[in-house]
C-alpha cells in the first residue's frame, strides 16, 4: 500500500471514529429569579434556608425523569450544574427573599447555621418530572427558632411544563417559587 492510500485510509478511519463521539452534555441550574428581589437588610432577622433533603434517586448529577409508573430514566446528557439540594436551597432563598422583605436570607450550605436567627428546613418527598406532562412536587418545610419548631407547612402540587428539557426546568422553577412563597408566608406569621 502506498503512502497516499494509507493517508486516505487513516483519514477515513479518523473521521469515522469522530462520528461515533457521544452527544454533548447540557447543564441546567434552577433560577426562581423571575422578578426583582426585595433588598436585603443587614439588620435582624437573619434566615437560613436549608438544609434541603431530596430522595436518594434524585440526589445525583444527572436529571431524573419519572414515567409515572415508577420507572425512572436517568439522563446522562442532561445534568444539574451543582448538587440538587444546594440549588434548591439557593432558589428557595431567592424566592423567600422576594416575598419576605426586611430580613437577610441566606442559603445553606454557604450560610453558617450559627449566624441565623431562623432556619428553614425543607424535605422534598417527590419532585417527579414527566416529559409532556409536567412536574409533581410534594415538599414539607419547617421553620425553627432557638432549636424549636415555630411553623410547618407542606406544598403538594402539579406544575405544567412546555415540551423539552427547558420546559421541565421552568416547571421546577415555578414549583420552587410557589414553595418559597409558602415559606415566606410562614415566616411572616412567626416573625413579628
Amino acid at each position: 500500500m502506498n503512502r497516499t492510500k494509507l493517508a486516505v485510509l487513516a483519514c477515513c478511519v479518523g473521521l469515522g471514529l469522530a462520528g461515533c463521539a457521544s452527544a454533548p452534555v447540557s447543564y441546567y441550574r434552577l433560577d426562581t429569579d423571575g422578578g426583582a428581589g426585595a433588598a436585603s437588610v443587614v439588620a435582624s432577622p437573619r434566615v437560613q434556608v436549608g438544609p434541603v433533603a431530596v430522595p436518594p434517586w434524585l440526589d445525583r448529577q444527572q436529571i431524573v425523569l419519572d414515567d409515572g409508573s415508577g420507572r425512572l430514566q436517568v439522563l446522562d446528557q442532561s445534568r444539574w450544574a451543582a448538587p440538587l439540594p444546594n440549588m434548591i436551597a439557593a432558589a428557595l432563598a431567592r424566592s423567600v427573599g422576594r416575598s419576605f422583605g426586611g430580613a437577610t436570607i441566606d442559603a445553606w450550605p454557604s450560610a453558617s447555621p450559627l449566624a441565623a436567627d431562623w432556619r428553614v428546613v425543607v424535605e422534598i418527598h417527590a419532585l417527579q418530572a414527566q416529559p409532556g406532562k409536567g412536574l409533581h412536587l410534594d415538599a414539607a418545610w419547617r421553620i425553627e427558632h432557638d432549636g424549636k419548631v415555630a411553623a410547618t407547612g407542606r406544598r403538594v402540587a402539579d406544575f405544567p411544563a412546555a415540551q423539552g428539557m427547558d420546559g421541565l426546568i421552568a416547571a421546577h422553577d415555578a414549583a420552587l417559587d410557589q414553595l418559597g412563597a409558602d415559606v415566606a408566608a410562614g415566616l411572616r406569621r412567626v416573625i413579628r
